[in-house]
């Protein structure tokens, strides 16, 4: 829907800008766009879970996507849950978002005491 993609092109804004698509859940250059960011990941992660518990694994699509339509024609525009489909969790991907900030940070983490081992 337009609200959906209006969002979207935000957070492409704000990507350009900060090189990077972790917008705090309460930015302070656009609260809207926090919050939609963090709803994103939370219908992400709500459904994995349910995937899970059927014992399914969601796997993000690598079919292209249009950039600015999202329209694929073997990709669903059922939306698997709240306003997110098979199209939206590609576009997102394909920018460069990240499903899970604990799972980045931890990844980051792991980084830094690697380093540390090996440099001091």
């Amino acid at each position: 829907d337009d609200q959906w993609d209006r969002m979207f092109v935000l957070l492409q804004e704000y990507k350009a800008k900060y090189g990077n698509c972790m917008v705090p859940k309460r930015c302070k250059e656009n609260s809207k766009l926090g919050t939609w960011v963090d709803t994103q990941r939370v219908q992400f992660k709500k459904l994995k879970k349910r995937l899970e518990a059927e014992g399914k694994e969601y796997v993000i699509p690598t079919v292209p996507v249009h950039p600015f339509s999202g329209k694929r024609s073997s990709l669903s525009p059922k939306p698997l849950i709240g306003r997110l489909t098979d199209a939206r969790i590609a576009r997102l991907h394909q920018l460069g978002f990240v499903w899970s900030v604990r799972d980045d940070w931890q990844k980051h983490y792991d980084e830094l005491k690697a380093y540390q081992a090996k440099h001091g």
